[in-house]
């Protein structure tokens, strides 16, 4: 049974998606994906490509950029096989910066995924909770609503971690 860190069970969600032939087969989508994690990951073990190895966060910004500003091109011209081409230059772009951050220690990819997931399903309360919305203008008037309220949230967490870690040094 699949749960999320909010402790919702999804399975009901992947069912309907499978449903709709939207989501046709979770273990091969996560194979595939699982896949291209370890090739990006080869890539810059050793005896991978000296290329990405030399890589930084820092450095893969430009090409971050660059990849993003393609695919915006391809749906600009309704070009559907160089959206395809483009979006997975973006995705494995995304993959080497969270490798790089992995091998920093700052996050995994699981720490990526399972974030967005609970930050999708927390701002979709009409969808996941209680809330009710008839239109799309209404759903994105909630998750205004959402997002500003978790956001400060955060910052409130963020000064309390910063008091500690202060605290922490003086007493050191």
């Amino acid at each position: 049974m699949r749960e999320t860190g909010s402790g919702l069970n999804l399975l009901p969600t992947y069912d309907f998606l499978a449903k709709l032939g939207l989501f046709y087969d979770i273990h091969l989508t996560m194979t595939t994906f699982d896949s291209l994690i370890a090739l990006s990951k080869r890539l810059r073990a050793p005896g991978g490509c000296p290329w990405d190895r030399k890589q930084t966060i820092e450095s893969l910004m430009k090409c971050i950029e660059e990849e993003a500003d393609e695919v915006l091109v391809a749906i600009k011209k309704r070009d559907h096989p160089n959206l395809k081409e483009e979006l997975g230059d973006l995705l494995f772009s995304m993959l080497m910066v969270m490798n790089i951050a992995e091998e920093k220690k700052y996050f995994t990819h699981v720490n990526v995924i399972e974030a967005i997931e609970h930050k999708i399903i927390s701002r979709h309360t009409w969808v996941f909770g209680e809330d009710k919305v008839a239109t799309a203008e209404e759903a994105l008037e909630l998750w205004k609503k959402k997002k500003k309220k978790e956001k400060k949230e955060e910052n409130v967490r963020h000064v309390k971690e910063k008091k500690v870690v202060e605290t922490r040094k003086k007493t050191s």
